[in-house]
């Protein structure tokens, strides 16, 4: 495989698989395994969908969660603030999702008012408007509003984690699946065209007709050799033209004419007369009315 060939590859395949995927940093935040509950039909804790879902508005798309440190009893995540009081934080999914990474940790929950304290009014959603990145879904429990008790509640979200139901981002899934089996058709057609051995046919040009097979110029060569030719019509000027290639038909004979005179008829071969034409025959020539119908002699 030449080396363009392999640069064809490499660049096909970023751009394939470089989709607008979003990237994680190390989550190191891990839930005890009775809450095993709080996993998304993906098997994927609240931290790391918490993590999937942070990195929408990082500008470059990625986001990690340290576990929490001790003593648990004291602590909780710290609300966002700063460039991360954004529409990917300041709702409360993220918010729901955060906190349920603390308590399967074992740490504290903060409220929701704390959490929102540094986001702007017109960033603060009971719903996550960014669309949900296609490496995750979010659980049924994380889409409870938190607002009217005041913080997540852990009991109130067991009860809706068995009745799960994904928040599918329908447009975004369907544009990934479609974009990636056509541009692993393009990737398929570009290797085959690039790798491929060239065929002895793919460069064969054909000057002129085929040439006849051998047993057909032998046939027509006998066919021909069983024709006879009449060569006393044909012209036997050893370099015929067209004109001298057609028959020429035999002299007609010599005509009586009245007084005993006879008109000699030309030489086929000469476009004169013959040298022996006297002047009395030139002059019978010369005169149509002695060859008129009455003039020759009877039958």
């Amino acid at each position: 495989m030449s080396v363009r060939t392999v640069w064809i590859f490499a660049t096909l395949l970023t751009i394939l698989f470089s989709r607008g995927a979003y990237g994680l940093g190390t989550v190191k935040a891990q839930c005890d395994s009775s809450m095993a509950w709080m996993s998304n039909s993906m098997g994927q804790s609240p931290c790391m969908v918490y993590a999937y879902l942070s990195s929408v508005c990082s500008p470059d798309k990625y986001w990690g969660v340290d576990p929490a440190q001790p003593p648990l009893g004291n602590f909780t995540y710290a609300p966002p603030h700063g460039t991360t009081a954004n529409v990917c934080q300041c709702n409360t999914v993220a918010y729901n999702l955060m906190e349920a990474c603390s308590f399967c940790q074992g740490a504290q929950i903060g409220d929701w008012k704390s959490w929102t304290t540094n986001c702007l009014p017109s960033d603060i959603s009971k719903e996550y408007s960014p669309d949900v990145p296609s490496e995750t879904v979010i659980p049924s429990w994380a889409l409870l509003d938190p607002t009217q008790a005041g913080s997540w509640d852990a009991t109130e979200a067991r009860k809706h984690a068995d009745s799960s139901t994904r928040k599918l981002n329908l447009p975004l899934i369907i544009g990934a699946s479609v974009g990636g089996g056509v541009g692993a058709i393009i990737l398929l057609v570009v290797l085959y065209l690039c790798c491929r051995s060239p065929r002895p046919g793919d460069f064969e040009t054909v000057d002129g007709p085929a040439a006849a097979p051998p047993s057909f110029v032998a046939s027509t060569l006998v066919a021909a050799s069983a024709l006879s030719v009449d060569t006393s019509t044909v012209s036997k000027n050893p370099n015929p033209s067209m004109r001298d290639s057609i028959p020429i038909p035999a002299a007609a004979p010599p005509q009586p004419l009245s007084g005993g005179e006879v008109l000699r008829p030309l030489s086929p071969s000469s476009s004169r007369y013959s040298s022996d034409t006297t002047a009395s025959e030139l002059s019978e020539i010369r005169n149509p009315t002695r060859y008129s119908q009455e003039n020759l002699p009877k039958s």
